[in-house]
């Protein structure tokens, strides 16, 4: 029944501790959101041209304007931009323009995942150091409590590395992930070790010798 109680106990503060991480990213640095870089005046779709006229069934014809090139067309899209045209009543475009709101929606998204990989990391190694050094010896519920933040400090690492891995530098991600599983390996082999029991030939052995 005891065993039982600490599994609950530092599964609790495992998932709790990553869960509060998180949360307290977002409410002191928001994640950017879409329709705050790019706004449209009008979602619905533009009416073809020329549109015949209701009244005297004369059809209108668009005016000329200054129409983009091909050339222009692909620096739009090679600078990751959009191109995006000025519509009249009739449907007739006007003018055009290059759009970076994507563009600056994907870098402030970038920014923010830096952030929760950087935040995630530092309270992370904050969680896992504060498991290491409750005395574990004046209190069982230390045990616990610090077991369920060293697993919530390495859940919190992992999290911010899935969130920042796809913009990561290629060179600094096998560098991230080896630091992360050594970790681990310490982790296992000098702390969760100990709760190792061995097995009953083992102890004969041991006996024996």
């Amino acid at each position: 029944m005891i065993e039982l109680r600490k599994y609950i106990v530092v599964l609790v503060i495992t998932v709790l501790f990553a869960i509060l991480v998180q949360s307290l990213i977002e409410a002191i640095y928001p994640e950017p959101q879409y329709d705050k870089f790019c706004k449209y005046n009008d979602r619905y779709p533009k009416p073809a041209y020329p549109l015949q006229n209701e009244q005297d069934q004369i059809a209108h014809k668009c005016q000329d304007y200054s129409k983009p090139t091909e050339e222009q067309l692909k620096q739009c899209v090679d600078s990751e931009g959009m191109t995006e045209y000025n519509y009249d009543e009739y449907g007739c475009p006007t003018k055009y323009g290059c759009n970076y709101c994507n563009k600056q929606y994907q870098d402030a998204q970038k920014g923010y995942s830096l952030v929760v990989f950087i935040v995630s990391a530092i309270l992370g190694l904050i969680a896992i150091s504060l498991g290491l050094i409750l005395p574990t010896s004046k209190n069982i519920l230390h045990e616990w409590v610090g077991t369920g933040f060293m697993l919530g400090g390495v859940v919190t690492l992992f999290i911010g590395t899935i969130r920042y891995y796809a913009d990561m530098y290629r060179v600094l991600r096998p560098i991230v992930i080896f630091i992360e599983l050594l970790i681990v390996i310490y982790l296992i082999y000098n702390v969760f070790g100990k709760y190792v029991t061995p097995k009953k030939s083992d102890k004969k052995n041991k006996k024996r010798k």
